[in-house]
């Protein structure tokens, strides 16, 4: 199993709907139009984040992670990279491409 870095999410995608690209009418639509949808992922695995520093002397302090294993998360398409492994269905992202987060009640 891959290990994150830093602020680095691996997800296991389970959403990929791609966008129409032609009306019920019949007219295509250009891409600058089109509405890009938000892709679903399962965390698999975080990182521990990544340290801030507040000035030349500060030791900083770690930023927490926006997610936990096991979250279901909403993401843009355009800034996840996908593990080249057996399981095509795996990808690395930053946390701060995390739209929304489903979490059970």
């Amino acid at each position: 199993m891959l290990i994150p870095t830093f602020n680095t999410i691996l997800v296991e995608v389970l959403d990929t709907k791609p966008c129409e690209t032609m009306s019920a009418g019949g007219i295509v639509i250009p891409e600058k139009v089109q509405k890009t949808p938000l892709f679903k992922g399962k965390v698999l695995a975080v990182g521990p984040g990544y340290w801030t520093h507040d000035g030349p002397e500060s030791t900083g302090s770690r930023v927490p992670m926006c997610c936990v294993v096991g979250d279901i998360v909403w993401f843009r398409p355009q800034d996840f990279y996908y593990v080249n492994q057996i399981d095509l269905g795996q990808a690395l992202l930053p946390d701060t491409s995390v739209m929304a987060i489903e979490r059970g009640e």
